[in-house]
């Protein structure tokens, strides 16, 4: 059941139809808008929402409440081996990763919690949803001999002064691919080795420089007739890099180097756990990776304990003088 500013009928089984749920997912989308929400944050959540919709339409539901939800978050989470696979697309068989999964109930958590707030329905049908179970999945950073071997292949690369100068920021920042490709000139100060960088919910931060990218990007950029507001870096047709572009980038490196791609997230762990291994606390690293909660930047210290303790277990000074 709807009920709308003024209308004042209640139900504790809210339920709302579905022509009228992709009227106030256009009222919601355009309110992100204009809160000035990154770019990422609404492809991603228009993205998920027309996976919700197919769903819907594949389902022939008409009217959704609870047990709609339920069944939306379970088709989800289960494998699919029937002809089509999930959202219609074959190769989509495999259970959806359970971080994945949450990131579907999170955006309809929001969602429904904006029908409420704007009178729209009651009660969000979301409160009898409980949140999928998330396993921490503790994940290595990319090894220093793949990194050389990555480093290597830059410079067989056809723009490797481009794709050295990336591989060392991202190597010496941690920043997040869309960071990278939002990048202007005048965000970068080679003088201060600093950068400043936009992360998530439009908030700037400063990140700084070592020797080694601050020269990768001084030759990367000599002799370029750029402007202040140009984007930082170009793709081959020279436009603004995309996510898109810098995963090619990064695949092409990786299959040039003969190793698997780490992807980008994969060198920005590899910051937090370096940092974190060389001394750096917790607080600095949460700060450099632009994360607002520090329950992701703790992750990133247990990968680094369980480094250390594999390294003492190899190399125990006391185990040198232990008895023969």
């Amino acid at each position: 059941m709807v009920r709308r500013a003024g209308d004042s009928s209640k139900s504790h089984e809210a339920k709302i139809s579905l022509a009228d749920l992709r009227d106030y997912v256009e009222d919601w989308n355009l309110e992100g808008q204009l809160r000035q929400h990154t770019s990422q944050s609404v492809v991603s959540r228009q993205a998920k929402l027309a996976k919700f919709f197919w769903f819907l339409q594949y389902k022939n539901i008409q009217a959704v409440g609870t047990t709609e939800l339920k069944q939306f978050l379970l088709y989800c989470a289960e494998g699919h081996n029937q002809p089509g696979g999930r959202w219609g697309n074959p190769k989509l068989t495999a259970p959806m990763r359970p971080v994945t999964l949450h990131g579907y109930y999170r955006i309809l958590k929001a969602l429904f919690n904006y029908l409420v707030n704007e009178e729209v329905i009651e009660v969000s049908p979301m409160q009898r949803v409980k949140p999928p179970a998330v396993r921490i999945e503790v994940k290595q950073p990319v090894s220093d001999e793949h990194v050389k071997a990555l480093l290597r292949a830059c410079k067989h690369s056809t723009y490797s002064r481009r794709d050295t100068a990336i591989l060392l920021l991202l190597l010496d920042t941690g920043i997040r691919a869309s960071e990278l490709c939002g990048l202007r000139v005048e965000d970068l100060d080679l003088g201060n080795h600093t950068l400043k960088v936009l992360g998530k919910g439009n908030k700037y931060r400063t990140v700084f420089l070592g020797l080694s990218a601050t020269k990768a990007l001084t030759v990367y950029l000599r002799n370029k007739n750029r402007q202040p507001h140009d984007p930082l870096f170009l793709s081959h047709t020279h436009k603004q890099f995309t996510n898109w572009g810098v995963f090619q980038v990064m695949k092409r490196l990786a299959s040039t180097a003969c190793i698997p791609n780490p992807g980008v997230h994969a060198l920005r762990r590899t910051f937090a756990v370096n940092m974190i291994k060389a001394g750096a606390n917790v607080f600095t690293v949460q700060m450099l990776m632009g994360h607002t909660d520090i329950t992701m930047t703790r992750r990133y210290c247990k990968v680094a304990e369980a480094d250390c303790a594999e390294q003492h277990r190899q190399f125990s000074p006391g185990d040198r003088f232990k008895s023969k």
